[in-house]
């Protein structure tokens, strides 16, 4: 979560979510990030993962080459979330290639909620992907030098993979599944709510 319009403060104040989890009783916990209380709701449906591959392009983000590349490469185990802004040329390309895909849908948890691996840039989507229980595969594109260090982190402790060694790969076995605790609580967001009317 991120409170940016700091000009209706009296004093400076950012809010920013800590990347890294604690680790207590076997369990990684995430406390400190606000997400989606639906996400809850899809992890209670159970559904089967029906999607080997899902690409995520949220916003304006566009996909590269080598992204459209391995698109191509798995055009039947793959499904792709455009985001609202996305290019007319990407569309016209995934048509090419016979690729399915949707535009900004409504019941988009639900759809990465059946998904084994979710390729996406880190952001908030990373937390909602593991939330769900599927593996993020984080695509690196003009990052800066603390959001990669975030990035070789997660890669690191084996929370994500990153794409440029996933897509050399020739088969990808189902990750082992580790026991991750979100908080799904509106705590964090009154705390911090009443924080930010002590600045007025």
């Amino acid at each position: 979560m991120f409170i940016d319009n700091k000009k209706i403060l009296k004093k400076n104040f950012d809010y920013f979510p800590s990347p890294f989890p604690i680790k207590r009783n076997n369990k990684i916990i995430f406390k400190k990030i606000i997400i989606s209380r639906q996400l809850n709701y899809e992890n209670l449906m159970k559904r089967k993962k029906t999607i080997k591959y899902l690409f995520v392009s949220s916003g304006s983000y566009q996909l590269t080459n080598k992204v459209i590349s391995f698109i191509k490469d798995n055009i039947k185990s793959t499904f792709i979330i455009l985001g609202p802004f996305t290019k007319k040329k990407v569309i016209k390309d995934l048509i090419k290639i016979n690729a399915n895909f949707v535009i900004n849908p409504n019941n988009i948890f639900e759809i990465m909620s059946k998904a084994k691996f979710i390729i996406i840039r880190f952001g908030v989507l990373f937390y909602e992907a593991l939330s769900l229980k599927s593996k993020p595969v984080l695509l690196k594109i003009n990052e800066s030098h603390q959001r990669s260090r975030e990035i070789d982190y997660f890669i690191r402790k084996k929370l994500a993979f990153d794409f440029e060694n996933f897509r050399k790969q020739k088969k990808h076995k189902n990750y082992k599944s580790q026991n991750i605790e979100f908080d799904y609580s509106m705590t964090i967001l009154i705390n911090l709510i009443k924080r930010i009317l002590k600045f007025k």
